[in-house]
């Protein structure tokens, strides 16, 4: 999914996931939940407060895009594991 919308993630986590501002996405470790699909979806739809994170820095709800619940599907298949 390389749409505008996708940019979002890889402003972060980088064109190929592998983390940047972002966490990498293409290792075994997860940061938050269990690193399932249905755990990651949720992620994305719902981000990750900087109180919650590790370093402190933000992931917006949707990406900041508002993409839809597809969308979020979507670009976790492409991201996710």
């Amino acid at each position: 999914m390389r749409t505008r919308r996708a940019a979002a993630c890889i402003a972060c986590h980088g064109v190929k996931g592998q983390g940047g501002i972002g966490p990498d996405l293409t290792d075994a470790k997860w940061l938050r939940g269990r690193g399932d699909y249905p755990d990651i979806v949720v992620r994305v739809q719902r981000g990750v407060p900087p109180d919650s994170s590790q370093s402190g820095q933000i992931m917006p709800p949707r990406g900041g895009k508002g993409i839809s619940d597809d969308e979020a599907r979507a670009v976790t298949a492409t991201f996710g594991p």
